[in-house]
């Protein structure tokens, strides 16, 4: 559990600087939703890049945005080292 916080807190500092995401929320389960310019694309990519996120653009409430699930340190890494790459 400790382990899983720490990676929710280190991820939620680090996704904001991120292309493309305009807004982390705040959570205080084991994923974070991240709100990003174009919710669609980023997910292809990141499916494509053997990264497997939750799209929940197309619910009403939470259109534009990606569901993540905080993984260990190393899983964390590497979703991060990915999207840094990631061109709109």
């Amino acid at each position: 559990i400790e382990e899983i916080v720490n990676e929710r807190e280190r991820l939620s500092k680090v996704l904001p600087t991120l292309p493309s995401v305009l807004k982390v929320y705040p959570s205080k389960a084991n994923f974070i939703l991240v709100k990003t310019q174009n919710a669609n694309s980023l997910y292809t990519y990141l499916i494509k890049n053997g990264i497997v996120v939750r799209n929940r653009d197309s619910e009403h409430e939470c259109k534009g945005c990606l569901r993540i699930t905080v993984g260990t340190k190393d899983e964390n890494d590497i979703l991060i080292d990915v999207w840094k790459k990631y061109k709109l």
